[in-house]
Parts: C-alpha cells; sequence; structure tokens
C-alpha cells in the first residue's frame, strides 16, 4: 500500500486539478463530485493506492467472454 498527498490547485468549470506532493510528479483532474465534502481550493487530500487484483480479474474474465463473442475472425 502505498500513500500519497493531493493539494486541491484549482477548480475550473466543476473539474479539480490536483497536484501530488511528496516526490510524486505530474497533475491529476477530477470532477468535484469526487473529491470529499468540503474540498475545495487549497485543501490537502490524503489518498492511498492499494492493488485490487479482483478487479483485475474481474477485467480479464469480461475481456476473455467478448473475445469469445468475437470468435477467431479478423
Amino acid at each position: 500500500m502505498s500513500e500519497m498527498y493531493l493539494f486541491v490547485d484549482r477548480v475550473t468549470n466543476g473539474i479539480a486539478t490536483l497536484l501530488p506532493m511528496d516526490g510524486w510528479e505530474g497533475e491529476v483532474s477530477v470532477r468535484v463530485n469526487l473529491l470529499p465534502d468540503g474540498a475545495r481550493e487549497g485543501t490537502w487530500l490524503r489518498a492511498t493506492l492499494d492493488i485490487d487484483a479482483g478487479k483485475r480479474d474481474e477485467a480479464v474474465s469480461d475481456i476473455d467472454s467478448l473475445m469469445d463473442e468475437l470468435g477467431d475472425a479478423p
């Protein structure tokens, strides 16, 4: 599990731009409705990153099912 801090830099047209801190680089854009209640420009957020193996397995299963439906034809 990895933890990171994000700073809410700005909000424009319902999209929040988050700046990762603590050695992470880049920026993250998310819809404002996905932020915790009360978050606004100038807010610090803490995020935890975990691997969700079940979600990956589900996606692989969905892709396999779709490939079966499509068959071998190009």
